[in-house]
């Protein structure tokens, strides 16, 4: 019987584990908002800033151009605030992984 209670416990330790929602955040290092751009590198497209503190989805992470201190750089999805708009945007995009967070494990792209 006791066997049988260790078993339940463990399978509904994992099962908890399973559903735990993975949030990472835009790093808090001062206030000063993180770039996205569309490709890995500081060179290519920059398509806005992310604020500190904002939850972040990441997607995959790929090593590219050395950026903030690393060449890790993940895919994400954010918001976006667009000043032409004033309003906030979900967009996928790149950032260096210095920027981000409460990082989780994802597959490489």
């Amino acid at each position: 019987m006791q066997r049988v209670r260790n078993l339940i416990l463990t399978v509904a330790a994992v099962l908890g584990l399973l559903f735990v929602p993975a949030v990472a955040n835009a790093a808090d290092t001062g206030w000063s908002s993180k770039p996205m751009y569309d490709a890995p590198n500081q060179s290519s497209g920059y398509l806005g800033a992310v604020d500190p503190h904002r939850s972040v989805s990441l997607i995959c992470w790929t090593d590219s151009a050395w950026f903030a201190g690393t060449n890790r750089w993940f895919l994400i999805q954010a918001p976006v605030y667009s000043s032409y708009w004033r309003r906030y945007f979900q967009t996928q995009g790149w950032m260096s992984a210095n920027h981000i967070s409460n990082q989780y494990a994802v597959r490489h792209c």
